[in-house]
């Protein structure tokens, strides 16, 4: 994949999804040839370090997922990575999950003001989002979802009247800033239309003692995400039948 030959015929290609490739250190400079590129999808990239240089050349991107890259981090400083990110002016669409290296996110991210989805999961180190969000009048929905360490919001969420939707959850520090009426975040968040705030808790059991192959619990948050879907068809016994 880093030799750029393999992307000189591939200029109008709109989707690509890269898979489980273990010596992909970067993303090559041949992504200069995808210009039409609007849905990259990255998962299981083991050695994947760095989204540069090729990630700044995807002007026509509109969703980037990234999912169990283990190496990769995200500088937040203002040097070439923040740079990168500010030429992403069509992606409307940011989906990370399982990055245990990312930390905090670049702050060329505060530039985007066509992003309208920001979903974090399982980004166990993740300290902190970006400092200020005031700049993303179309986002309508940010999900936030075990990020243990994560410990404030960004600075001018409550300016954004388009935010329709925000989930908060297994964030323990966190969802104590958002509590009702008590957290110091509350007043920031409390007119958004649908608010989701979970914390680590289990539920009482709503699933027969012969159910024992699922975990109730995590069935029921699953549930409460909207992730599942799922229909108990419950057949009682009759005598003699």
């Amino acid at each position: 994949m880093n030799n750029e030959s393999f992307f000189y015929h591939l200029s109008k290609l709109k989707s690509l999804r890269i898979n489980g490739i273990k010596d992909l250190p970067h993303l090559p400079d041949g992504f200069k040839r995808l210009t039409s590129l609007e849905n990259l999808r990255i998962d299981k990239c083991s050695k994947l370090q760095s989204l540069s240089p090729g990630l700044h050349h995807l002007t026509s991107l509109k969703k980037l997922r990234i999912h169990g890259c283990s190496e990769l981090e995200m500088p937040n400083d203002d040097g070439s990575d923040a740079i990168m990110w500010q030429h992403l002016q069509s992606l409307s669409v940011l989906r990370l999950a399982g990055l245990p290296k990312l930390v905090a996110l670049p702050q060329g991210l505060q530039q985007l003001t066509t992003l309208q989805e920001i979903k974090f999961y399982g980004c166990e180190n993740l300290e902190a989002l970006l400092e200020n969000i005031s700049n993303l009048k179309s986002l309508k929905r940010l999900d936030i979802w075990d990020c243990p360490k994560l410990k404030s919001l960004p600075e001018g969420i409550d300016c954004l009247t388009s935010l329709e939707t925000l989930e908060i959850g297994s964030c323990p520090i966190l969802l104590e800033r958002c509590r009702e009426d008590k957290g110091d975040y509350w007043p920031k968040i409390s007119h958004i239309r649908q608010l989701e705030l979970e914390p680590i808790k289990e539920e009482k059991s709503i699933f027969p003692k012969t159910c024992g192959l699922f975990n109730s619990a995590k069935i029921f948050q699953a549930l409460k995400r909207r992730r599942l879907t799922l229909i108990l068809e419950w057949v009682g016994e009759r005598g003699g039948s």
